[in-house]
């Protein structure tokens, strides 16, 4: 009967044995699924972060076309009053401070050592409105 006895306390031992090993699995488990919800929640708040920059992104695509378009309106306006100040022989208006202060504008510091003022209206444009000013003044006399 002892060796009986004996062998029921190593099956015990043996239950008790992989008892822990399978606590320790479902212990295990448990922090697996506590890291993945929260990689859940934060890839969430990711997803929410990137829809709102999405969003931001977009608005300011239109509001970028939106300037683009004014500008061009702009230019145009220009151009229109450049050829009616050529036509009319009045040069004056390309030297009032509403000019300069567009020239101004439109002027864009270079990151040199010299900090070199350089134009960012087109040079066909310029050319034109030199030609244009010393027709004007030319005229004039």
């Amino acid at each position: 009967m002892r060796g009986h006895d004996t062998t029921r306390m190593g099956d015990l031992a043996a239950w008790v044995s992989v008892q822990h090993v399978i606590n320790d699995v479902i212990e295990s488990n448990k922090d697996l699924k506590d890291q993945l919800e929260r990689a859940q929640n934060e890839r969430a708040e990711i997803q929410a972060r990137n829809d709102e920059l999405s969003d931001q992104l977009a608005d300011a695509d239109v509001v970028s076309a939106a300037l683009r378009y004014e500008l061009r309106i702009v230019q145009t306006s220009l151009r229109r009053v450049a050829i009616d100040n050529w036509n009319r022989g009045n040069s004056a208006v390309l030297f009032s401070p509403a000019a300069q202060w567009l020239q101004t504008c439109c002027r864009k510091p270079d990151h040199g050592v010299e900090q070199k003022a350089k134009f960012r209206l087109p040079l066909l444009l310029s050319v034109f409105l030199l030609l244009l000013n010393v027709g004007g003044f030319l005229c004039a006399f």
